[in-house]
């Protein structure tokens, strides 16, 4: 009776979660490409829903009715700038080629892409760095990430907040299209006359006391030429303490598809901004009345067409630190 009390029970809050559940833009997509024997988690996005006064539910029923405890609630100056932007649901979308971040169905700054390659390449780094001060929070974490991260090639889930629509706004339906690259013109354009990509290449060596420069240029020199005259130096400690934590070099690289980061050598997921991620959030910033962003983040947006097609390589190189005691 007992077993068949919490069977009833498990099926009454799984039907309750599947309520609470919308299609996800690449639903499908993992369990199509999965293997045969393989485990595969292939869901549709469970969304959260928050009303007027912050508090969250998942079809209905309150999270603290599901959670224990005063559930989950959002404070009213977070509701306030939501709606000033506008912002009737985030989502983001997990699938095999990696994780989708979308503010009203568009993609957002802070997507990120990876195959097996970034992710074995990700997990080697932090292995070989845990344990040092600056992963010293993430050692309890690193063997989970260790048996999880495998098993994303064939993971598809993804959670939506919605939130209420801003008075005299129209309702923003959820987008569950796949989503193709945004056109590229200028970069093909560019392309097809030149028939070259520019490529820049510019290593840093970094010294213990912050200051920096290359083999050829000091800092002064290198100021000049991007037109500038500032200190800037990186505090000795911030120095010390990467490299006390194994990091030798930092590698920042752009490319059509996005920024591409690099730690000792280890490629990480890709920051993606090819299907639009900076327009959405120019969006965001021109509705929430953001002037201190707005004029940042409209240079960006006219730098980016020029990132997007150039090769540029920078690679920070940091001291040795027990070279440098030792000598």
């Amino acid at each position: 009776m007992r077993k068949l009390a919490l069977g009833l029970f498990a099926l009454l809050i799984l039907s309750l979660l599947l309520a609470g559940c919308a299609p996800r833009p690449t639903g499908g997509q993992t369990a199509a490409q999965a293997s045969p024997g393989e485990i595969v988690v292939d869901l549709p996005a469970l969304v959260l829903d928050f009303d007027r006064d912050g508090s969250g539910s998942i079809g209905g029923i309150d999270l603290g009715e599901l959670m224990g405890g005063d559930g989950v609630s959002l404070p009213p100056n977070a509701l306030d700038g939501l709606a000033d932007a506008n912002v009737q649901h985030i989502q983001l979308d997990a699938h095999p080629a990696g994780m989708t971040l979308r503010v009203n169905g568009l993609p957002m700054l802070g997507s990120i892409a990876y195959d097996p390659e970034r992710l074995e390449s990700t997990m080697t780094m932090l292995n070989e760095l845990s344990g040092s001060p600056m992963l010293a929070m993430l050692d309890d974490l690193i063997p989970v990430l260790s048996s999880l991260v495998p098993l994303l090639d064939n993971l598809g889930v993804g959670v939506i907040a919605r939130f209420p629509v801003p008075e005299g706004m129209d309702e923003v339906p959820l987008e569950t299209a796949m989503d193709s690259p945004a056109p590229m013109g200028v970069v093909t354009d560019f392309l097809a006359n030149v028939q070259q990509q520019p490529r820049i290449s510019l290593p840093i060596v970094i010294e213990p006391d912050g200051t920096w420069g290359t083999n050829e240029l000091e800092p002064a020199a290198l100021l000049a030429m991007m037109g500038g005259n500032s200190d800037l130096s990186l505090p000795a400690d911030t120095v010390a303490m990467l490299a006390s934590s194994g990091i030798a070099t930092v590698e920042i690289r752009t490319m059509a598809e996005g920024l591409s980061l690099a730690v000792n050598g280890y490629a990480l997921p890709l920051l993606t901004w090819n299907q639009g991620e900076f327009q959405t959030l120019l969006s965001l910033v021109s509705k929430a009345d953001m002037e201190e962003l707005s004029g940042l983040l409209g240079l960006v947006e006219v730098i980016l067409p020029l990132l997007q097609v150039t090769d540029l390589d920078i690679t920070l190189q940091f001291p040795d630190m027990n070279a440098a005691a030792a000598g």
